[in-house]
């Protein structure tokens, strides 16, 4: 069972007016028991103990309330006490600006929960309450600050809070946040350009204009409203982003697969996917990639989902993993707090989530086997990467995110594997990598490593569908010098004849591993090779220049 309600959280500077406004109350503090000022809030609705079927079934509903208001501009003013000021049991800041808009967003809460309070919705802040055997008279002071204005904020979302009784007081947890109908910017009255003419027959919006000029006026002014209520930087120029069209990128560890992404490795600031059948090479791909990031100064956390992270094999793929944070979260909920903190403190380069299909929701934990937990998963990542998506965006850090494969029931035509955790994953990853095994590589008798195909299913930074192959070799990763062969090979650089190869007036080997070997104990034709790959596929050979001279 979980406690809940619904509500609007503050902005932290209504919050900030708010808690400087309280501290100006002339009352005892041991009179007092005041909201902490993290947990102030608007209710719209409580609804009190529900179990998880029916919390469920709440939080679908509470989107269809949600498509049907539209975000607005809310004025916090003045302050109030019921029953009343001369004997005040709750002190409260009160509603002016949005006051009509709340009402109807709580309203409509009402009618899909088809709930019915037993008093008429009054918007108000609850401040803090009078403690029990104690008296407190505030009629002078409320009288005095009843038009006091705190703060103006938009509202465009709320949200289900969980609250949790305990002796410090509640604990309130974001269960999942409601997105209002964002199509409101034209039915404004305030909006500060005329309305589309559709009298004049024109299918262009804005048709109302005589010129450009009008035009060029109306969006400026425009712009400076969208600046003002939601900040410096919330819309701009693509051209005048900083530069951001050159885009930063993190290797993979093989060349072959930075070279089937297209921008030369991993994106900063994207999501990543990379999923396939168990012993495939998913986690090697992402811990080279944490190696690679660590070599050029970043830092990196692995939040181990499956609990099943191997530091000694981590350490031969070139993770240094004295500097790797590693979590090992109890719950999926716990998993993606972790990474939300780990991302928004801007500090990280890389975080690597394995794996989603280990992501147990806490309500399934906590429950019975066989119990039926349908798409509290799917919701849980949905919400996640939501709140994730943004923040991952700004701080440019690369979220890898490890899948597993399943297989659907009775599908007769058409492929029935599918990925864990719903949707959400998909539509926010903006590269897609399938990793399958495809030969076990062999000394004889003795099984040494594994073929490695990667195909990139979505691409948003480069054209997608290509695919590579490489050498994972067992104790060692993926084999740089393997991708070396086969894509000099591909491109006539390593000629290959017979068992024989040779680059330039250099005999390699014969035999595919006597010609790596021979790259592997001479590193300088290696980067020869490597860099002249680099520049036929318009890659960067800064971090290659830069490990060679580490080397030295």
């Amino acid at each position: 069972m979980a406690r809940i309600f619904f509500a609007i959280n503050l902005s932290a500077h209504i919050r900030e007016e708010l808690t400087k406004l309280r501290l100006r109350i002339p009352a005892d503090k041991k009179a007092m028991k005041w909201v902490a000022a993290e947990n102030l809030h608007l209710t719209l609705q409580f609804i009190g103990e529900v179990g998880t079927e029916e919390m469920a079934s709440m939080l679908e509903k509470a989107q269809a309330a949600a498509k049907r208001c539209r975000p607005f501009e809310l004025e916090v003013r003045g302050l109030g006490a019921f029953p009343n000021p001369a004997r005040p049991r709750v002190i409260w800041a009160g509603v002016t600006t949005g006051r009509e808009q709340l009402i109807n967003l709580a309203e409509q809460l009402s009618v899909v929960l088809d709930s019915k309070p037993d008093k008429p919705f009054a918007p108000h802040l609850t401040l803090g309450r009078v403690r029990e055997n104690h008296k407190v008279n505030l009629s002078q002071f409320l009288q005095e600050e009843a038009q006091t204005r705190v703060g103006n904020m938009a509202v465009d979302r709320f949200s289900c809070v969980q609250s949790t009784l305990t002796p410090r007081g509640p604990d309130y947890r974001v269960v999942e946040e409601f997105i209002l109908d964002l199509n409101f910017f034209f039915q404004r009255q305030d909006f500060p350009f005329p309305k589309r003419n559709y009298s004049q027959g024109t299918n262009v919006w804005l048709g109302g204009f005589n010129n450009m000029m009008e035009k060029q006026k109306a969006l400026e002014m425009a712009l400076m409203q969208i600046e003002k209520q939601f900040g410096k930087g919330s819309i701009m120029k693509l051209g005048d982003s900083g530069g951001r069209m050159n885009l930063s990128v993190i290797p993979t560890g093989s060349l072959a697969l930075d070279v089937a992404l297209g921008v030369g490795g991993f994106p900063r600031g994207r999501v990543i996917e990379i999923y396939g059948p168990e012993s495939s090479g998913k986690t090697t791909v992402a811990l080279h990639a944490i190696a690679e990031a660590q070599k050029s100064g970043g830092f990196a956390a692995f939040i181990d989902a499956e609990h099943a992270l191997d530091p000694v094999y981590a350490q031969r793929l070139g993770v240094n993993i004295d500097e790797l944070l590693v979590s090992q979260p109890d719950t999926g909920e716990q998993a993606l707090e972790i990474a939300e903190s780990l991302v928004r403190s801007g500090a990280i380069d890389v975080v690597v989530v394995d794996s989603v299909a280990a992501l147990v929701p806490k309500a399934e934990i906590e429950g019975e086997m066989g119990d039926s937990h349908v798409g509290l998963q799917a919701r849980l990542m949905s919400q996640a990467l939501r709140k994730l998506s943004g923040a991952i965006s700004k701080s440019h850090t690369t979220a890898i995110f490890i899948n597993q494969i399943r297989e659907k029931v009775g599908v007769m035509f058409g492929n029935p594997e599918v990925t864990p955790g719903g949707r959400a994953l998909k539509f926010y990853a903006s590269v897609r990598i399938d990793v399958r095994r495809t030969e076990t590589l062999k000394q004889g008798n003795e099984a040494v490593g594994n073929r490695t195909r990667a195909k990139v299913l979505k691409n948003k930074v480069a054209p997608p569908f290509k695919q590579a192959e490489f050498d994972i070799v067992y104790g060692e990763g993926i084999s740089r010098e393997g991708t070396l062969l086969d894509l000099g090979c591909d491109m006539d650089l390593v000629q290959k004849s017979g068992a024989w190869f040779s680059f330039g007036d250099d005999r390699l080997g014969q035999g595919r591993e006597n010609a790596r070997q021979f790259l592997k104990e001479n590193p300088d034709i290696a980067l020869t090779i490597e860099r002249k790959i680099r520049e036929a596929y318009g890659l960067p050979t800064v971090a290659v220049e830069a490990e060679q001279t580490d080397k030295a």
